[in-house]
């Protein structure tokens, strides 16, 4: 898990995961994602032979904060089948 430290108090976590159909996605229980974290970005990367082919910034279609512990959902948005999704989230409780 990378954690950074922002000057105003404020943590930001990321977690990067496989993509999937729409809905719910799960991330990984060791990136600490909680109920009520705070989504900052999520950016699905498309890669062929290690090389990038596409990119997008998929934020808007997520739920924020976080409803569900270790779980992100865009239902109705993007397929990302395929794709690695880069997720950066405020940890609303970095002593927890």
């Amino acid at each position: 898990m990378s954690v950074t430290v922002y000057s105003n108090g404020l943590n930001i976590r990321r977690a990067v995961f496989s993509g999937g159909t729409a809905g719910d996605h799960a991330v990984g229980a060791s990136y600490g994602l909680e109920v009520g974290d705070v989504i900052e970005q999520v950016i699905a990367v498309e890669l062929s032979g290690g090389l990038l082919v596409s990119s997008a910034n998929l934020t808007a279609e997520f739920t924020s904060p976080v409803e569900v512990a270790d779980q992100v959902s865009n239902t109705g948005g993007t397929d990302t089948t395929g794709m690695v999704l880069w997720l950066f989230f405020a940890d609303q409780n970095p002593n927890g």
